[in-house]
């Protein structure tokens, strides 16, 4: 039995929104985990300058997650090792992230599924993780994108009147339809204010996601807010994992860890598909909802009222595949989500999203996913 020495964890992560409050319930899993961890200080109000107690502190870790970027410097200064969870990313620092790329990505294929051809991006300006985002966006679409920069410092979702009249001539003036992503859930809710005050149908002429999934926002905005879901759990396990490492004296690795969000929550607000024809989207639409129960092609001919090879044709002139590839691609990137949210065995989402033979299940999910579903479950962060 490996005996490991004890250690004095500090711990300094904010508490008033849900992806702070996964990180911490990460960190008291591994701690609950590991006894020799000892967690002297805990500390959750991480709005203004470093605690008190920090400057007298002495110990052998601190992980810590503060919004304005100061305590950093003086946690360094009590010879601790430290893991950074902030929104910045300062080179040299072990740090454990999201991955801005993937987060972008989603949204953008949300929007593209719906089949929108122009994409905005509404963000804070001189705020960090915001300015990632930006860059992703703006690298991910090109010409199709519209960025605005909400002026820092400035609260969410209560804009002063002449930053809102600003960021609704923006909206106002976009092309539509249009999908627009909001750098956080109150960005996206102050969109979709400004949108039921002027007229803009949401999501017929503009389609809107946040990032965060913060029900307490996305439930509550008209009409709810879809987001990205961030895996604040798994940064917060894997914070525990490299302060670990480097406690025990190996090297922090040369690039921050990444990890990738959990899926992006479909409501209400991009609820739309940016097609004229009416048969095509009852198609489309009756396929994604019942992909995973047990319908067929003929199933969908008969809901949207056409011929099959009419409806054939249809999709490969819109989607550029089939009926029969369309309704592959949303049971397989079904079963991705179920591997990596839910215990459930191979064989139990093979069966759970329509496949009634388990090795065909194997084959179409190894062409697609490039890998196995073991595999791919094995390889999540």
């Amino acid at each position: 039995m490996e005996i490991h020495p004890p250690r004095k964890v500090a711990i300094i992560v904010e508490t008033f929104n849900r992806f702070g409050s996964e990180i911490l319930s990460a960190i008291g899993k591994y701690v609950y985990e590991h006894p020799h961890w000892q967690t002297t200080h805990l500390d959750f109000v991480t709005e203004t300058s470093p605690p008190p107690w920090l400057a007298n502190w002495r110990g052998d870790g601190i992980i810590l997650r503060d919004k304005l970027g100061l305590a950093y410097p003086q946690a360094v200064k009590t010879g601790a090792k430290v893991v950074d969870l902030s929104i910045y990313r300062y080179p040299g620092r072990p740090t454990v992230h999201m991955d801005e790329y993937l987060n972008i990505k989603l949204c953008i294929d949300c929007f593209r599924e719906r089949f929108l051809e122009h994409f905005a991006y509404v963000g804070i300006q001189n705020l960090q993780f915001s300015d990632w985002r930006t860059n992703v966006f703006q690298k991910m679409v090109g010409n199709a994108g519209y960025v605005f920069q909400i002026r820092s410092g400035l609260p969410m979702p209560k804009l002063p009147r002449s930053e809102t009249t600003h960021l609704q001539n923006w909206l106002l003036q976009l092309p539509k339809p249009i999908g627009v992503i909001g750098c956080y859930d109150p960005v996206g809710l102050k969109i979709l204010e400004i949108c039921e005050r002027v007229g803009i149908k949401v999501p017929e002429e503009m389609a809107v996601v946040g990032i965060n999934n913060d029900e307490s926002y996305c439930r509550l905005a008209k009409p709810p807010l879809s987001s990205v879901t961030l895996d604040g759990f798994r940064i917060g396990y894997a914070a525990c994992e490299l302060l670990e490492s480097l406690m025990n004296g190996r090297q922090p690795p040369e690039k921050p860890l990444e990890v990738p969000p959990l899926g992006l929550v479909n409501r209400r607000s991009t609820d739309v598909l940016a097609l004229e024809d009416r048969q095509l989207i009852r198609a489309i639409q009756f396929l994604r909802q019942n992909a995973c129960l047990g319908i067929g092609i003929d199933d969908v001919a008969a809901y949207a009222r056409m011929h099959r090879r009419v409806l054939e044709r249809r999709f490969q002139k819109v989607l550029k595949r089939t009926p029969l590839e369309e309704l592959h691609r949303v049971r397989l990137q079904t079963a991705g989500e179920l591997l990596k949210t839910t215990p459930l065995t191979v064989e139990q989402i093979a069966t759970k999203i329509g496949f009634q033979s388990v090795p065909y299940f194997y084959r179409a999910f190894q062409k697609f996913y490039g890998m196995t579903p073991r595999a791919y479950r094995k390889a999540l962060p």
